[in-house]
Formats: C-alpha cells, structure tokens, sequence
C-alpha cells in the first residue's frame, strides 16, 4: 500500500491511526524535504502504531498533530525523519532516536512545546537545521559520536539547555571552553552557548560560516559582523534578546530570513 500526499491532512476527529501486524509499507511520504502532510493538523490524533518495516518518514508528515508518543523502539528499519514532521506537536513529553536512524531533518521536531527528553545515540550522522528547535521544556542537548554533518544549530532557541556538548570521540567539531561549537577546522560556528556572557562578540579569524540558529538565545549586546561571512544565515540570532547593536561589514551579500527575529532590544543596524 503507498498513501498519498495530505491524505488525512486536516481530519481534526481522527484519533488513531493503527497499522497492522504483518503489514510492508515501508515509507510514509516521498522525500525529507516535501511538503508530504500525511497527517497533519490532526490535534485529537493521539495514538501512532507504526510497522516495523518502516523505512522512511518524509516531510511534515505529523506535523501540528495530537500525537503523544513515538514509539521507535521496534523499527529498526527506520533511517531517515523528515524535516517537519513532527514539529509543532505540542503533547510530546520525550522522544529517543534509535541508532539504526542516520538522518534527522531540518525541523524534525521543531517547537514542540512539551518535549522534555530527547534522546540521541551513535549512528545519527546528519543532524537537521534547528531539529529541535524552540523546544522550550528540553534542558540538555548533545551532538554523538558518529554526526559529521551539522545543518546550522539543532537546538535553537532552546533556552532551558544552559550547554549543548560534543561527544569526545566526535572527530568532526569541537567544543570550545566557552561553550561554542566548532567545525573541527574551526572555519565554522555551528553553536554559540546561551550561558556565555561576553556582551561584545568578536568571531575567531579563521572563521567563515555561521550556521543557521548559531547565536540564537545569546546574551551578547553587540556584534561586528565581518565582511569574509559573505551571507547572514535564517535565524542566526533568533531570540538575542540583549543584542542592541549589530554592524555589518561591506561585502555580506544578504540577510537571510529570520535573522534577527525577536531581537526586541536591537535599537542600532550599520549596513553598508
């Protein structure tokens, strides 16, 4: 059996969806990146029994859902979650990725409101873009082993986490005294610590990129943003609620969507 792009979006009564002992499908939706909303905004959809043959959840698949709890423990098939698709769903109180899963989208779990644990082992190698974004409830955060691939900072906006850390044995990034988050050749940041004080922030010279989400929650009140940047990454100050002054140096080429979304005290930009 396969099942359609939307085919129980908005069904705001249903509330489960039960696949049966023996049955092959083995993807729900057609790729990480789509718009698949196979159960979206379904609010009462509170129990998921999914089959263990399953492979693949695509894009916004569970998205705005009623859905409790996803139990993965079976699947041990299961390797790719798609971006969205189970963001927003605000009754999920905890949720363990298992090891045979290698990729976790962009905003795969992104503000879910109630998350409170969200458990990670070695096997995950890509690790979406805020993944776990604005999940406000979590209060730790930690990048295995085996993730070589980090698409800006899963845990943005995540302002009860005080620390997000790098396993030891992680040869890809690392994890600096202050509690930033490197490419292992230093050329990006990928997280800035929400505990770090510094209210003047000057980025190391070696670096180039700032992932999307890096700063969000910093309590920084100033930052020169250098020329060798070239572009402002979505969200990369998401929440700063202390920043105030941001000068941008001539040659960054554009400021991406929700750059300095929430940045209530920023009273002073120099662009160029």
């Amino acid at each position: 059996i396969t099942i359609g792009t939307s085919a129980f979006e908005d069904c705001t009564s249903l509330k489960s969806a039960i696949f049966a002992d023996g049955n092959a499908i083995t993807s729900l939706g057609t790729a990480s990146d789509a718009n698949d909303n196979i159960f979206k905004n379904t609010p009462a959809l509170k129990t998921v029994v999914l089959p263990n043959t399953l492979q693949f959840i695509g894009g916004h698949v569970f998205e705005n859902s009623g859905i409790s709890e996803v139990s993965f423990a079976a699947m041990t098939e299961l390797t790719s979650i798609g971006d969205y698709a189970f963001a927003n769903c605000d009754n999920l109180t905890k949720v363990a990725i298992p090891a045979n899963v290698i990729d976790l989208g962009d905003y795969a779990f992104f503000d879910c409101d109630n998350l409170e644990v969200a458990a990670l082992t070695i096997g995950l190698e890509y690790f979406g873009e805020l993944a776990f974004g604005s999940c406000d409830k979590l209060t730790a955060g930690n990048i295995p082993a085996s993730v070589f691939f980090l698409n800006g900072n899963p845990f943005a906006g995540c302002m009860n986490i005080p620390l997000v850390t790098v396993d030891p044995e992680n040869d890809y990034f690392t994890f600096e005294q202050d509690g930033s988050i490197y490419s292992a050749d230093k050329t990006t940041l990928h997280y800035y610590s929400n505990t770090n004080t510094t209210e003047h922030v000057i980025l190391p010279s070696s670096v180039t990129t700032v992932a999307p989400g890096a700063f969000a929650g910093g309590k920084m009140k100033s930052i020169v943003i250098p020329a060798k940047i070239g572009s402002i990454a979505p969200s990369v100050f998401n929440i700063c609620v202390n920043l105030e002054s941001v000068t941008i140096a001539e040659g960054i080429t554009s400021i991406s969507a929700h750059a300095f979304d929430g940045c209530v005290k920023l009273n002073n930009v120099t662009i160029p």
